[in-house]
């Protein structure tokens, strides 16, 4: 992966943490509430925005950053963990109190097959005209789950 572009998927997850609301994904994974499951997007448009970001890592310092082509499509996911491949290891049993962020691993599973979908998001849905993109992901790369950040 090139460096612009894991730069572009950090940015995204960042764009997601500030621009979607909570929501909640339904329990019984063990490894929080809010889980999300990440496609790369193939295909994404390139919408002609700057967006101002302020964190809870730099708070007070906001940052004004040119919105790129969509990288990513996040879903909720729902899901269990399974015994690791890798010995004997303590699953996750708990979610993180009062999460502020999100913490993505990569993934690799079977799903290798490339799907097209229509999403809408708050740069598109600003489109009265085509208020949705079709794009090509692939399975999913990535597995964001809650997390909080300290000073």
């Amino acid at each position: 992966m090139t460096k612009s572009r894991l730069l572009g998927s950090i940015s995204a997850i960042a764009l997601l943490t500030v621009a979607v609301p909570p929501a909640f994904a339904g329990g019984g994974m063990g490894i929080g509430t809010i889980t999300t499951g990440c496609r790369t997007i193939v295909n994404g448009i390139n919408p002609p925005h700057s967006v101002s970001l302020t964190s809870q890592i730099t708070p007070g310092e906001a940052e004004v950053v040119s919105v790129g082509p969509a990288l990513l499509l996040c879903e909720l996911v729902t899901g269990s963990t399974v015994p690791p491949a890798k010995g004997p290891q303590p699953l996750p049993t708990q979610g993180v109190t009062n999460p502020d962020s999100f913490v993505c691993y990569p993934v690799q599973g079977p799903n290798k097959e490339k799907q097209t979908v229509s999403v809408t998001d708050p740069f598109t849905a600003s489109d009265p005209l085509n208020q949705f993109q079709t794009v090509t992901v692939t399975g999913f790369s990535l597995l964001c789950v809650e997390a909080r950040t300290a000073p």
